[in-house]
């Protein structure tokens, strides 16, 4: 009798695991099922600044019989340049060794034996960090009488590009918040809080301005940067 009873509660104990397991799994699946009404929206946000400081790239290159005059040449011709920059009150720590190349030159006609060597091409490039932009053309002026012949063009950047891209995040996420607001309204449904926010694509950065073939006192107009940024937002629909 005891054996009976115990077996009959141990079936009634099971069913009732098996009857809430079931209700559970129900429930998980009805909520999974119906899930959170939510509303997806992208906003867009960009800011113009005015850069505070220009690059300019400079070297010199120079041809000769040998790799070592060559080389001497352009050694040479970097020492004058690096004279008349600090002499134009350019700071050491704004000067940066970008490239440094030295290769042979052939002769376009070729022989039975191949191709000749006719010589030697050396280049040594830099980077110059300018901090008065209003001073570009001048120092331009110094670095091609101090001995550069190389010019690759001059694009402006700002010193600390933080405040205006962290500008450009915050008109991001206030577009996203407009748009949603609207399609909520538009929709007859209660906008509830936002559930994510997803950096997208950040765009702006150093505007190049066109290179030059010669220094002769260019003018230079730095302009204004655009610094853009983007956000996806989740927002919870009541």
């Amino acid at each position: 009798m005891a054996l009976t009873r115990m077996f009959t509660g141990g079936l009634a104990a099971l069913a009732t695991l098996a009857l809430a397991a079931s209700a559970t799994a129900t429930a998980t699946a009805t909520a999974q099922e119906t899930g959170a009404r939510t509303l997806r929206v992208t906003g867009s946000g960009a800011v113009a600044a005015s850069p505070d400081i220009a690059e300019a790239r400079l070297g010199v290159s120079a041809e000769a019989e040998t790799a070592a005059r060559a080389w001497a040449v352009a050694s040479a011709g970097m020492r004058g340049l690096l004279d008349a920059l600090g002499a134009a009150g350019v700071a050491e720590a704004d000067l940066r060794s970008d490239d440094l190349q030295l290769a042979p030159r052939y002769a376009r006609d070729q022989g039975a034996e191949g191709p000749s060597i006719t010589g030697y091409a050396a280049r040594q490039t830099m980077t110059v960090t300018l901090r008065a932009l209003d001073g570009v053309g001048a120092l331009l002026d110094a670095a091609a009488a101090g001995g550069a012949n190389v010019f690759e063009g001059v694009r402006f950047d700002l010193s600390d590009p933080r405040p205006a891209r962290d500008a450009a995040r915050r008109a991001a996420v206030e577009d996203a918040m407009a748009a949603a607001r609207l399609l909520a309204d538009a929709a007859g449904v209660a906008l509830g809080a936002p559930l994510s926010v997803s950096l997208g694509y950040e765009g702006g950065g150093p505007r190049p301005m066109m290179r030059a073939e010669a220094f002769d006192s260019a003018p230079v107009a730095p302009g204004t940067l655009t610094i853009s940024a983007s956000v996806e937002m989740v927002f919870a629909l009541e």
